[in-house]
Order: C-alpha cells, then sequence, then structure tokens
C-alpha cells in the first residue's frame, strides 16, 4: 500500500512539472513570435517609408498595411499579438510629420537578450 502512495506522489510531482515546463515553452514561443512580428511590421514600415516618404499616421493590428498615396500593399494583414490579452497588443503611434514611429509590446518572459515587459521598437530598432 505504501508503494502506490508513493508512486502516486511521484506521479502528481511529475505532472506538476511537466505542467510548468509546457507553460514556459509556450510563453517563450509567443515571445519569439512577438519578436518577428514587430520585425515584419517595421520591414513593412520602412518600405512605406521609402515609397511614401512618411510612415503611416495609423496601423492596425488585423487589417492591411497598404500605402496613402500608390495603393502598394506592403502587408496583407498585420500581425495580432498571440495572447491577445489585456495587456498585451501591438501599439503603434507615428508622430506628426510621421518622420517617426514607435510600437510598443510586452513580452511575457522574455527571449533572444529581450527582457520580460514593455519594448518598444522604432526605424533604429527594438529596445
Amino acid at each position: 500500500m505504501t508503494e502506490i502512495l508513493i508512486a502516486a506522489g511521484v506521479a502528481a510531482v511529475l505532472g506538476v512539472i511537466l505542467v510548468a515546463v509546457l507553460m514556459i515553452d509556450r510563453q517563450n514561443t509567443r515571445d519569439a513570435r512577438r519578436i518577428s512580428d514587430i520585425r515584419q511590421i517595421q520591414a513593412a514600415l520602412e518600405m512605406h517609408y521609402n515609397d511614401e516618404n512618411a510612415y503611416p499616421i495609423a496601423i492596425q493590428p488585423g487589417a492591411p498595411l497598404v500605402g496613402e498615396t500608390g495603393g502598394i500593399t506592403y502587408m496583407n494583414l498585420v500581425p495580432t499579438d498571440p495572447l491577445g490579452a489585456a495587456g498585451y497588443g501591438y501599439r503603434y503611434v507615428a508622430e506628426s510629420p510621421y518622420s517617426t514611429y514607435v510600437i510598443s509590446f510586452s513580452l511575457e518572459r522574455g527571449i533572444s537578450g529581450f527582457s520580460k515587459g514593455v519594448h518598444r521598437a522604432t526605424s533604429a530598432g527594438i529596445e
């Protein structure tokens, strides 16, 4: 009887460890996607700037990024945050005369040299 209790206890501890590892792996995967999304948005914004001599006034996650004057599509759909929960999301702000922009986003755990928390992306890179 004691052996069964010990085996059940060991199985429970291993189950808890497995769940924790899976949660960490999911957070890391979402953070990696966020960095990738932001880099894709930055590339599209730079193409827009090269063609239009300005960054877009606004971008809408989940909508296409289209040039104002040439009608060129720079992104079929601007990516949305993989978690979509409160406190997460990609927030774009362009400052008049639209020669600069800031995209703010949050990381759950941190990845690839970026710490957990809020980060900013500009034409100079990701901070």
